[in-house]
């Protein structure tokens, strides 16, 4: 894999200095960490550990590249939400919402499949008319993701009511 994740003792100070700053409890930090592909899943899990040391919330354990690796964590940090992200075609065996529940994760994010739907129901023609959509679809896909980048970095600016839901 060609990722490189910062060093275990800087990710868990940046996590130590967040919880230092939060000013109320309803203020969760999640450490996610991306060391599975690179450095194994050992590694992942010494990482978790010692970001939940330093106060996370919430464990964000990117790319278990199997289904006993999925429940493994889960077992693992059954008091703990867990964060599952599920791409299509990804290192992660991809499951729907309920089957992870199941297996114990609380928060589970669909990336790829979110950005299709709103991409196929933004485009899509009203019933009413014989119009074309107003944007291809590599036109729309472009669009939404200059969006998310701009959210991403507090930037905002309006879409045009043709491609907003």
């Amino acid at each position: 894999a060609n990722k490189e994740v910062v060093p275990v003792d800087v990710a868990a100070a940046n996590i130590r200095s967040a919880c230092a700053a939060r000013q109320s409890s309803a203020f969760k930090v999640m450490a996610r960490t991306d060391a599975r592909a690179p450095l194994g899943y050992d590694e992942a899990i010494r990482r978790a550990d010692a970001y939940l040391e330093a106060g996370a919330d919430i464990l964000f354990i990117e790319a278990p590249q199997s289904m006993e690796e999925l429940v493994a964590i889960a077992e693992r940090y059954s008091d703990i939400p867990l964060v599952a992200n599920m791409v299509e075609d990804g290192k992660t065996p991809y499951l729907d919402a309920e089957a992870l529940q199941e297996i114990g994760y609380k928060i589970a994010l669909f990336p790829v499949s979110a950005l299709l739907c709103v991409a196929t129901s933004a485009n899509r023609p009203s019933s009413s008319t014989n119009a074309k959509p107003a944007l291809s679809q590599t036109a729309l896909a472009a669009l939404l993701i200059i969006s998310l980048r701009a959210q991403a970095s507090k930037i905002t600016w309006p879409l045009p009511s043709s491609v907003c839901l």
